[in-house]
């Protein structure tokens, strides 16, 4: 079996995981403009604006 990369299965099965990480996000305050790397943490829909 091929190892790919599907983001939206990733998102159907393991969204919670995102989840768990929006109070830290909150906490972080970023504002516009701020930079921050997320790297291997889903597919990247924790950040609210690029």
């Amino acid at each position: 079996m091929p190892n790919q990369w599907d983001a939206q299965l990733y998102d159907r099965n393991h969204a919670f995981v995102s989840e768990l990480a929006t109070d830290l996000i909150e906490l972080l305050a970023l504002q516009q403009g701020d930079r921050l790397l997320d790297l291997g943490c889903s597919t990247g829909g924790l950040i609210p604006f690029h």
